[in-house]
């Protein structure tokens, strides 16, 4: 993005250039690294004098060079505009929402620090087969033939006769389903778990066996230990990729770094390439961990790509959904008792944006509902954020009137993160 040739100065301080709002800045020793987040530049420079407003105003040069690759800007509201333009451009090119389905929120494990555990009891139950060919619709009308599977736990046995109308049409759509499950009834669904349909799943554990069993057991108190490794062992066999989210709390941290070891030398080979783990942070009566605490852990673009590998040409694809939800075109969240537009509010019926009614009688009105009318990032707050294009916006705009809270500061941390193992992978293949 180009800054105007003749753009105002700087009222505040008298100055023409000042750095972008949409940099990451990394110190490299003596040096910095800027990466522009919209467009993906990657810049080396000396050292952080060389972003200086008094140096930029004094070195034209270097100022329009580093304004043509949007390190810095000369007019920060026609930079926010140009930015906004590229959002709804995009948006409006990627034709595809996220779309997740939840057949139910019942689960068969009763892990300690869940917290759907009132949304078990509020809820209705189980998707119904009418539900199931509306969302069919919907995903024809889109042309999306990809969805991830959430809950509760979303491959129960008993879930199966009313899925199996959804995982015919993706697989005959030529889509794939990623799967959030405990891995625990799997078995149920080994004709469908394979590349050509149910081709990957991220499954939860809570460290090794002592500690997993202590977090995640069944209702009776029996560890889930020994069914999630083969609900593991069964997916990789089937050619499925697995993420293995490592919940940890202080008590438990050590023994998920433990177990990504062990993981990791259980597979080898193809199979070995198909499985990645990371350690995400969870809070409860055992000692709250900050996500400062282990964040070298968590969200290892290796295995969670929130970014594409930076390339030799000096430029990386920035791609966003530290959340799962497309940044470009908002998501769908399909349950028994409505649909959502954001995570942060799934199963809670008063938070509901749409309703499947709706959904038979007026599509466009739906549409509008959950936000694939016009991008949800471009409303108020989210609009100005650095973190535009990677964050869908929807835990502030996609929940109607209801309050909400942003997220961009866990977003940009865990952002900035995988922009900073990713340049030094780029660093040490040098």
């Amino acid at each position: 993005m180009k800054a105007p040739a003749t753009a105002a100065l700087n009222e505040s301080n008298g100055l023409m250039y000042r750095p972008s709002r949409y940099i990451e800045v990394f110190d490299d020793g003596p040096s910095i690294t800027c990466i522009h987040l919209v467009t993906g530049a990657v810049v080396r420079l000396p050292d952080r004098r060389h972003l200086a407003p008094e140096v930029l105003d004094g070195d034209p040069a270097l100022a329009g060079r580093l304004s043509e690759l949007g390190v810095v800007t000369a007019d920060v509201e026609a930079e926010q505009r140009a930015v906004r333009r590229y959002a709804r451009a995009l948006y409006h090119a990627q034709a595809r929402p996220t779309v997740v389905v939840a057949p139910t929120f019942q689960c068969n494990l009763d892990c300690r620090y869940c917290y759907q555990a009132d949304i078990r009891r509020a809820s209705r139950g189980f998707l119904t087969p009418a539900q199931i060919q509306l969302i069919i619709g919907f995903l024809a009308r889109h042309e999306q033939p990809s969805l991830t599977l959430f809950g509760g736990e979303p491959l129960l046995r008993r879930s199966r006769d009313v899925l199996v109308p959804l995982l015919d049409h993706v697989r005959a759509a030529g889509g794939r389903i990623h799967a959030v499950t405990n891995a625990t009834q799997l078995g149920a669904y080994t004709d469908y778990l394979g590349p050509d349909c149910i081709a990957s799943a991220q499954v939860t554990v809570d460290g090794q066996k002592d500690s997993h069993d202590r977090y995640r057991a069944y209702a009776g108190g029996r560890g889930s230990w020994d069914d999630v490794i083969k609900g593991i062992d069964l997916l990789i066999a089937q050619g499925c990729r697995v993420n293995v989210r490592m919940n940890a709390n202080r008590e438990t941290v050590a023994s998920c770094r433990a177990l990504r070891e062990q993981l990791t030398s259980r597979y080898d080979g193809a199979a070995g390439r198909r499985l990645s783990c990371y350690i995400a942070n969870i809070y409860g009566d055992d000692g709250d961990i900050a996500l400062d605490d282990c964040v070298e852990d968590v969200y290892n673009p290796a295995t969670l790509p929130l970014v594409q590998a930076i390339s030799g040409q000096g430029r990386f694809q920035p791609k966003g959904a530290h959340c799962g939800t497309s940044a470009a075109k908002g998501m769908a969240v399909f349950g028994p008792d409505g649909v959502w537009s954001c995570w942060k509010y799934v199963g809670r019926a008063e938070r509901a944006v749409a309703d499947y009614d709706t959904l038979a009688r007026d599509p466009e009105r739906f549409d509008r509902q959950i936000c694939l009318a016009d991008p949800p990032q471009l409303r108020e707050p989210c609009q100005s954020c650095r973190y535009l294009l990677v964050c869908a916006g929807n835990c502030v705009t996609g929940n109607g009137d209801q309050p909400a809270t942003c997220d961009a500061a866990h977003a940009g941390q865990v952002y900035r993160e995988s922009l900073r193992q990713a340049l030094a992978r780029r660093a040490d293949a040098r």
